[in-house]
């Protein structure tokens, strides 16, 4: 089963199908990330409900930064 990217879900739900640490979805949320483009983003939240699009575009972005101390999980474009 896919994941809708414009879905609002659990934390764990999303955490678990990703392969992520809930700390580390609260972590963006809170605290934001820096997006490929250089830019502040925070995962948008609704009803304690995260957005799979930002955790996943967080995922992303992080992974591919060479100054971000995470596993590198996307392959280099």
């Amino acid at each position: 089963m896919g994941i809708n990217d414009d879905a609002y879900v659990p934390l764990k739900w999303l955490a678990e199908r990703l392969g992520l640490n809930p700390g580390t979805i609260r972590h963006w949320r809170y605290r934001g990330w820096i997006d490929r483009k250089g830019e502040q983003r925070y995962v948008r939240v609704r009803d304690r409900r995260y957005n799979a699009a930002d955790v996943i575009a967080a995922e992303r972005d992080t992974s591919l930064n060479p100054q971000s101390h995470r596993e590198r999980t996307f392959a280099a474009a």
